[in-house]
Order: C-alpha cells, then structure tokens, then sequence
C-alpha cells in the first residue's frame, strides 16, 4: 500500500524543481512527475531506450517512453504459436524454429501538458540535440545524486518518516490523479501498468475517496 509518507504536494513538487541550478534538470523534474516515468524510463543505462527528441510529439501533446516492464521483443514458435521465453532455444513441442518480432507493448505513450512539450521541444533546439540523442543525457545513480541536491536545497529531505526518492514523484502522481478524479484506465496507461490492478495500492492510500463513494450508496437507499 501506498502511504502518506510516500506522497508530496504539488507545492512540494515545484519546490524541489525549482532548486535545479540548470534547465536541463528542471526539464527532467517536470518530465519525471508529469509522465508518472520510472526514473530509468528517461535515462541512459545498459538495458534501457531513453527519451529521445523524435518521441517527443507537439500535435499531440505526448511523450513517447520505452515501457521498461515490457520486454524489448516477442519470442514464439513458428510451428505451433507457442510464446518463448528469453534465453530458451527450444518450444515445447520440439522444435527450434523461434521467430522474434519487436514488442509492441515495450513503448508507453503518457498525455503530458503542452507548455511542457514546448519546453522539452525548445531545449532540444537550443543544445542542438539531435533526434537520436537522449535528452537527458545522465544515468540512474547520477539522477539519484541530483534528485538529493535538489531536495536538500528546498528542505523536503524525507516526506513522514521516509527519505524523498526517485519513485516519490511517480507516487504522488498516481495518488493525486485519483483523489482529482482521473480515471483508473487513464493512470494505468500513464504509468505503463499491465492491469488495472496494479493501482490497488492508491486506492487503498485514498480513504477519503472510499468514505464518499460509501456516501453515494447510502444515499441511494
């Protein structure tokens, strides 16, 4: 379950961002809460496909993430559809002959607010970025150290009893869209959840959201 203690406000959050000293790490704070992004969904790193600027489109206000809960290709058997797991070189039924497509499911597309995609696309013009180079050009540990320096700065070191982390943002994204009304099927596409289930721990955090929905069904008996 999601606590309170992993949770910040929105004025929490412009605080911290404001404290970055450079654009570039203002533009990742805010990308880092608005896409709802696990942390290695924008960075560069061994296994991972960082945001790049052509996944970045204006007409629709959207950013386009690799879903890192999602494998990079499907693995199945040519003679019976059977799917394959990675590494196995043999189907069940015997036969060797595996074909591997490339996984639709292993991009996320999250609706963002426009003036962020403005800003994301300025900063690509402005440093020259081309559009296979990662905007945020820093690794899973350097994001760690920064995210620390930033809240050390503004003073929301810990939130309850619990040091502010890199998934804080994607928590409290979550959490605030469901007490505002967003829809589960909205925020399970956002945070690149395989289910609906998979939000569970945010509904049980909102217990006043439970006391008025309980409301609603007294009030119709």
């Amino acid at each position: 379950m999601v606590e309170a203690s992993e949770v910040v406000t929105y004025e929490d959050i412009e605080r911290i961002i404001a404290q970055a000293e450079y654009e570039g790490g203002r533009l990742f704070l805010k990308t880092l809460f608005w896409t709802a992004a696990r942390v290695s969904e924008l960075v560069v790193g061994k296994d991972n496909d960082p945001i790049v600027p052509e996944r970045v489109f204006v007409q629709h206000s959207s950013i386009k993430l690799r879903n890192l809960k999602s494998k990079l290709v499907k693995r199945k058997c040519r003679v019976c559809n059977t799917l394959i797991k990675a590494g196995t070189t043999r189907c069940v039924c015997g036969s060797e002959d595996i074909e591997e497509t490339p996984n639709p499911k292993r991009w996320k597309t999250v609706v963002v607010p426009e003036s962020l995609v403005r800003e994301l696309s300025l900063y690509v013009q402005a440093n020259n970025i081309t559009p296979q180079q990662p905007i945020f050009n820093f690794d899973r540990f350097q994001a760690y150290r920064f995210i620390r320096k930033v809240c050390k700065k503004a003073g929301i070191e810990k939130v309850g009893d619990k040091w502010l982390h890199l998934h804080t943002f994607r928590h409290s994204y979550l959490t605030h869209g469901l007490k505002q009304g967003a829809s589960l099927q909205f925020l399970q596409r956002q945070a690149g959840h395989s289910s609906i289930a998979m939000l569970t721990p945010y509904l049980d955090f909102d217990s006043s959201k439970r006391k008025e929905e309980l409301a609603k069904m007294e009030a119709k008996t």
